[in-house]
């Protein structure tokens, strides 16, 4: 007679390891994206005060506002101004906060499987974007943002790099 700990085992040991993502899901312009949750700070509410200049005060910093509508989807228009509006700060790993990115809804954390992704079909004219959930996935349909895309987008991030990169030396 197998014992109650064998049987167990050997129900677990049956069940397939699934790797997945730890992602923050959100809405940008009546769409899905995600954003690896290692890239972001924090999710704020900046209030129209902290705004100046397509930058925003953020604790001791200044971040640049991310111009969604260029950076994402290639247009020209200029950020929105609003009373207030929700907010992912973004930061490389291990690094200071370093960009503000607007979006339109609350964010909220998820866990999908790496197998749920594919890559961005060539005819997408979309920046900053390298993966799309399939359409076998239980998700709905989202897009996968690059932190790396995103942040080399902003000048003056690539400033500020180029400037630690030359007093390192």
């Amino acid at each position: 007679m197998a014992t109650r700990s064998s049987v167990r085992l050997s129900r677990l040991s049956d069940r397939a390891i699934v790797v997945q993502r730890q992602l923050i899901s959100f809405q940008l312009r009546q769409t899905g994206f995600f954003l690896p949750l290692d890239w972001v700070y924090r999710a704020m509410v900046f209030e129209a005060s902290a705004i100046h200049q397509n930058q925003v005060s953020f604790e001791e910093y200044r971040l640049p506002l991310a111009n969604v509508g260029q950076m994402i989807f290639g247009e020209e228009s200029s950020p929105r101004r609003a009373e207030a509006m929700i907010g992912l700060v973004l930061q490389r790993p291990g690094t200071a906060p370093q960009l503000v990115l607007p979006i339109d809804s609350a964010p909220a954390l998820c866990r999908i499987p790496d197998a749920s992704f594919v890559p961005l079909p060539q005819t997408y004219a979309v920046h900053c974007i390298t993966e799309m959930t399939d359409n076998n996935s239980n998700y709905p349909l989202h897009f996968l943002l690059s932190p790396q895309q995103l942040l080399t987008q902003v000048p003056q991030i690539q400033s500020l790099a180029s400037a630690t990169a030359r007093t390192s030396r």
